[in-house]
């Protein structure tokens, strides 16, 4: 008998290595199977001898996946299907493809109620089966629960496509399935209230004892129910956890935040109601409460605040984390009906000058803003000569800022002020101690001394230089006999004459120095050692210049006219190498736009390539500038497409820095190539470069020639329902309170 068993446990070995092999081997379903499983044709496969788990897709989808994906409309005759099938390969009901998705989570994203209906029951039936042979942990028991690559289960799928007779039947067999979060964080209950589907979340909460609430950034399904307004759902969802009204999301805002922002009274009376009340006292990431949120929205939301203040009076002593008090944001909403609100009542007296962390009172504000005619500044308990931490009075900041100010008509403001009984503050008077004074110019004489031998250095040597160039002149002395012998032969030449000159002065001035460095040693005046030092170093510095320009007009004098170009070379480089001596920090100054000279010459393009290194040699620090769009050198080198300016650049280790630096509107180089269409490979595969990096549009450098493309089309994206989510939406609507 042993042997009689033998064989045919071997030969089921053998079939099964043969379909693994075949497994590894079928990566797509032939078009005869793939089209009669999605016509959903039942006779093909009566007669398919081979494993039906065999037939895959490239995305590893089985029949059934193809089949229930292609059902438009069904009826009670769509499982015939999936019946034959399951009879035939039963471990198709729990095949998942290559994103984790199970025949079940494709039949709840499509809605198709009597395929999940007969999928439940087929996956109880093994479960009963799998019980009665007495298993340990049951696999068919997991299938319910399984999850897909984003974590996402039937249940996940069924909401976000608003089946909600899916959603119900998925519930009642398994209510742990709206206990689930997806690797987004999103719970069912909180996918139903963002997707404002209220019947489905209405479900969830009638029949799931106690659902995840959860979702992305903090959110709960109450935060999404108060932005949508849902004032039925958020009653709903109070009754079943009111402990969700002090949820903070990752801006710190709670659902009454929300509700303050939007002005929505019957759902702030909801969220104070009962042991509610503490979320009025819950702050922001700001410090900021929703009462303060409400207030800044101005006179509009008045009646928010009247029921806050009503219901927790207490909370008007809050403050946020500039210590700014309600009254304060009052006055910058520019709500004088919220200011007279707040004055009005006796026990906030003591907000009226009140300061904030900087020492400004409210009315400090009125004054910076320019408010005319206030109740609160002629309060008759407001301090009308309290400082800030600047010594300022609200007269003061009006007077102060005056010049500066954006307000139309700034003198209005001070004349009312004055008018009220403001005063301006005592002026604070600081005298410099004769010690500090003597410290400084003791200093400065030791310094003076330390640099004065460096000086008669530097000086000696242009002396020596020019002395011998006046007797060595550039193209010699005449031999022939007569008049002219002994004499310079290029006398005649404009740009001897230039040399004589230039060499002339610079010797002169050299000597002048020697002479003022000398002096300097006699003199027992401070003031004096200091006047004759910066002239001194005045002359130096011009002296040295002169050196250049008498080399450059000597070597230019002895060029013949033929080569004009390479003697035109001589003089540019010799010229921009006397601007850079005679005060290298021009080359860090941005004139017009703040653009430097290094700027400038990039943008004249390759022409210039030579001005370009030579500043970059004596300045390697200035190409860190940007000019005030925040460009620097390498945007500047894309701008005008001058590919070896930007290999210059790029190519120098220390200017690494620039390849992936962002300009203001958060643009890379690369961003900026992207936008023009021009790609030099040099640049865009250099290995330093971010390619991953986005600008403040959330946009790659890929991305950015894909708007591009869009906008040559002349594409209206709205026009696809394609819109900006909710999440953006509120993120712009924080930044308005922040």
């Amino acid at each position: 008998m042993a042997d009689s068993h033998a064989l045919p446990e071997t030969q089921l070995a053998s079939e099964i290595n043969d379909q693994l092999e075949r497994k590894d081997i079928i990566t797509f379903m032939d078009a005869k199977w793939y089209n009669a499983a999605a016509e959903g044709q039942i006779n093909p496969f009566r007669h398919y001898t081979d494993p039906l788990d065999l037939l895959r897709t490239p995305n590893q989808n089985t029949v059934l996946h193809v089949y229930i994906t292609a059902v438009q409309n069904e009826t009670e005759e769509s499982t015939e299907f999936v019946k034959l099938v399951s009879r035939k390969c039963p471990s198709l009901l729990a095949e998942p493809n290559i994103k984790g998705e199970t025949p079940l989570h494709i039949a709840a994203r499509f809605g198709h109620k009597n395929i999940v209906e007969f999928l439940i029951h087929s996956i109880k039936k093994a479960q009963f089966e799998d019980l009665e042979r007495g298993a340990e942990a049951s696999t068919s028991d997991k299938m319910l629960k399984k999850t897909s690559t984003d974590e996402d289960t039937a249940l996940h799928e069924a909401v976000r496509n608003n089946h909600p007779q899916v959603v119900e039947i998925l519930i009642r067999e398994n209510p742990e399935f709206a206990n689930t979060a997806n690797a987004a964080g999103e719970s069912p209950l909180y996918l139903a209230a963002v997707r404002e589907n209220t019947s489905i979340a209405s479900k969830i909460l009638e029949i799931c004892l106690s659902p995840a609430y959860t979702g992305p950034n903090g959110r709960t399904a109450l935060h999404e129910a108060v932005i949508s307004g849902d004032a039925d759902l958020t009653r709903k969802i109070l009754d079943k956890n009111s402990s969700l009204t002090r949820e903070q999301d990752k801006e710190g805002w709670t659902p009454l935040h929300y509700a303050s922002y939007f002005n929505l009274l019957p759902i702030v009376e909801m969220l104070l109601e009962d042991d509610n009340k503490s979320a009025a006292y819950i702050g922001e990431n700001y410090g900021k409460k929703p009462l303060h949120i409400a207030i800044l929205n101005g006179n509009s939301h008045l009646k928010v605040v009247e029921k806050i203040m009503s219901d927790c009076p207490d909370c008007c002593d809050l403050i946020d984390n500039r210590g700014r008090n309600v009254l304060h944001f009052a006055v910058e909403s520019g709500s004088f009906e919220g200011m007279r609100l707040i004055t009005e009542k006796p026990s906030l007296a003591n907000l009226i000058n009140q300061k904030d962390k900087k020492g400004n009172t409210p009315v400090h504000l009125v004054a910076a803003l320019g408010f005319e005619d206030c109740c609160l500044t002629e309060h008759h308990l407001v301090d009308k000569k309290a400082v800030n931490n600047k010594n300022l009075t609200a007269l003061d900041v009006v007077l102060e800022t005056k010049h500066k100010s954006k307000l139309p008509l700034p003198g209005l403001t001070a004349r009312f002020l004055k008018n009220a009984g403001y005063k301006r503050g005592r002026p604070v008077i600081q005298l410099k101690s004769p010690d500090s004074v003597s410290i400084v110019d003791n200093e400065l004489i030791r310094i003076f001394e330390e640099t004065s031998k460096s000086h008669q250095i530097v000086a000696t040597l242009i002396a020596t230089v020019t002395f011998a160039a006046g007797f060595t002149v550039p193209g010699g002395y005449s031999n022939n006999d007569g008049p002219d012998e002994g004499t310079a032969i290029l006398t005649r030449r404009s740009a001897f004459k230039t040399f004589l000159v230039t060499d002339t002065l610079a010797l002169t001035l050299s000597i002048s120095v020697v002479l003022i460095h000398f002096l300097l040693a006699l003199q027992p005046s401070k003031r004096k050692i200091f006047f004759l030092f910066t002239w001194a170093f005045i002359f130096t510095v011009v002296a040295m210049e002169l050196m250049v320009v008498a080399f450059v007009t000597g070597v230019y004098a002895v060029m013949p006219h033929s080569s004009s170009g390479l003697a035109a070379t001589i003089c540019v480089i010799g010229i921009v190498e006397v601007l850079l001596e005679l005060d290298k920090s021009d080359a860090h100054i941005g004139k017009n736009y703040g653009r430097t000279p290094l700027h400038l010459a990039i943008r004249k393009g390759r022409s210039h390539l030579k001005v370009v290194e030579k500043i970059m040699s004596d300045c390697p620090d200035c190409c860190d500038l940007a000019e005030n769009g925040g460009r620097n050198v390498l945007r500047f080198a894309v701008e005008t497409n001058t590919y070896k300016v930007m290999r210059t650049i790029t190519d120098h280790a220390s200017l690494a820095n620039l390849i992936n630096q962002k300009y203001k509107e958060g643009n890379t180089p690369v961003h900026l190539l992207a936008a023009i269409g021009f790609f030099p490979l040099g640049i865009v595969n250099h290995r330093l470069v971010d390619k991953k990096a986005v600008n403040k549009g959330n946009l790659t450098a890929l991305d950015v020639v894909d708007v591009q493309k869009e906008a040559y089309r002349g594409l209206d994206m709205n026009e696809f329902g394609i819109q900006s989510g909710r999440q953006y939406l509120i993120g712009r609507q924080h930044s308005t309170v922040s």
